[in-house]
């Protein structure tokens, strides 16, 4: 997952699950300023919490625009990982943080195979998820970073959502996603 540094909480529940999967599960948090104490600890926390393998930071980010250097320091994290699926901020977000975010995400995995892509706005009506992943049965009474999904096969459970940006149907995501999902993919994954 990359984020900046107030969606660390976002999909913890989604990074439970995969870790339970026998996975590894990483974040990339960038941010662009020197943290308190404070904030460095919740992060952890939220690691820890959604037994993350590791945690990196990108220091110094550049959130004014989309920047090759912000592409290249993603692009050389990644490819340390070898990720099979990376979550990313929404590229259309209606928050330019995270627009930036995505984009320089998007660039820097172009040789991952799964991506999804989370947005807080539910108002965006550019965004329309399309994979919702349940919520666990060991996170039950955690409800952070989820939402109501209305509408939906899942109607009326908590789940995080997730538009799917490329997905190859192979056996390592659905290993990933199986008993954790249900998938309304369209027709042209």
């Amino acid at each position: 997952m990359v984020c900046i540094p107030s969606d660390v909480q976002v999909c913890h529940r989604t990074l439970s699950r995969i870790r339970e999967s026998g996975r590894k599960a990483y974040i990339i948090v960038v941010k662009n300023q020197q943290w308190s104490r404070q904030r460095i600890n919740h992060v952890k926390d939220v690691a820890r919490k959604s037994r993350v393998t590791g945690v990196f930071y990108r220091e110094r980010f550049d959130f004014s625009q989309i920047t090759q250097g912000n592409v290249k320091s993603l692009e050389h994290i990644m490819e340390g990982l070898s990720p099979s699926m990376i979550i990313i901020p929404f590229v259309n977000s209606s928050d330019k943080f995270r627009r930036i975010v995505g984009w320089s995400s998007l660039l820097a995995s172009r040789s991952v195979r799964n991506i999804l892509m989370y947005d807080l706005d539910t108002k965006n009506v550019r965004y329309n998820p399309n994979v919702f992943v349940k919520k666990s049965k060991s996170l039950i009474d955690s409800t952070q970073g989820a939402r109501m999904v209305v509408g939906s096969d899942i109607q009326k459970e908590l789940a995080d959502p997730f538009m799917c940006h490329r997905v190859v149907l192979n056996d390592d995501l659905i290993d990933v996603l199986s008993d954790t999902a249900e998938s309304r993919l369209a027709s042209k994954y």
